[in-house]
């Protein structure tokens, strides 16, 4: 920490109708060793997430620790990189932690910085809380440590990690080599969520398979769903959408600049004719089928030029 000044930050009124489950979930905490009772003076307001299922999640508003915290640059591959592991599939499963960074003890010396009140009552967390700057970073390492020389068989990306094997029995051995560590170190998985020995699979927001990377048919619905704009923040919107599977196009720039005229600054809002083709035609890019191959190792690259 930069600064070691105490700090009590004004808490936020949890609402009426969490009050009982966020009292469930502070003690389940407790329980688990998440939290502890302390006597910190360094105060963050507690904020309240609802979920689509209608529970809760609890996280710590930690912008004042975080304006203090010495930066850490660790962090995940750009997605791009992590891509280009890819190009050896044979056989994959996905493994999902659970609570991933409650997974990873907080220094003893570190925790009265992550103290927080509820219903009078000082906790402080034991373990990496959500919304730290260093979170990812403390993540990465701890994974780094599990996963030492697997390095070529299992693809981490937060909390997903990938086991990528050339054949089937490769790949059972993998698996149980993976799990045998997990049991080891303690690690806690969403069963629910594996997905053992696919030939397609959801990863890092796309579709893998042996032959290329597929767009996601949720993105693409997404896309062709997506309501006419009224504004230039709805415009930004759908740019923002579009440009993550730009990859899968060679004509988005061209067929998407009347829509990006009306998000510069000074511009005035017109929604005409051309816009409209331009937004229409835009969406026309995206489709289930296509596909983008894998890049081949130590082959040579050509450009083609895009009229």
């Amino acid at each position: 920490m930069k600064d070691t000044k105490p700090f009590a930050i004004k808490l936020y009124l949890v609402p009426m109708k969490y009050r009982e489950q966020v009292s469930e979930q502070i003690e389940q905490m407790l329980n688990y060793g998440i939290i502890e009772r302390s006597t910190t003076p360094f105060i963050n307001p507690l904020v309240v997430v609802p979920k689509k299922d209608n529970s809760v999640r609890l996280c710590l508003d930690a912008r004042q620790i975080n304006e203090r915290m010495v930066e850490d640059h660790d962090g995940s591959e750009e997605i791009d990189q992590v891509l280009r592991k890819c190009n050896t599939i044979g056989v994959m499963s996905s493994v999902d932690l659970r609570s991933s960074f409650w997974q990873v003890p907080l220094a003893r010396e570190s925790r009265r910085y992550t103290g927080f009140l509820h219903q009078g009552k000082t906790y402080q967390y034991t373990v990496v809380p959500f919304g730290l700057h260093i979170s990812s970073s403390a993540l990465n390492r701890a994974a780094e440590s599990v996963l030492k020389g697997m390095e070529d068989k299992i693809i981490a990306f937060v909390d997903d990690w990938l086991i990528v094997s050339p054949t089937i029995e490769q790949h059972l051995k993998d698996i149980d080599e993976l799990f045998t560590r997990i049991e080891r170190e303690g690690v806690t998985v969403n069963l629910a969520k594996f997905e053992p020995a696919r030939q397609e699979i959801r990863f890092v927001r796309f579709i893998l398979t042996p032959q290329g990377l597929l767009i996601d048919k949720r993105k693409v619905a997404a896309i062709h769903e997506f309501p006419t704009p009224k504004n230039p923040t709805e415009v930004k919107g759908f740019l923002g959408l579009i440009n993550f599977n730009s990859r899968f196009t060679s004509q988005l720039a061209a067929s998407s600049v009347p829509l990006i005229a009306l998000t510069k600054k000074g511009v005035e809002w017109k929604w005409t004719e051309d816009e409209n083709k331009a937004f229409n035609a835009t969406k026309n890019l995206f489709w289930e089928k296509l596909t983008l191959a894998h890049a081949i190792k130590d082959k040579p690259y050509i450009l083609h030029r895009c009229k």
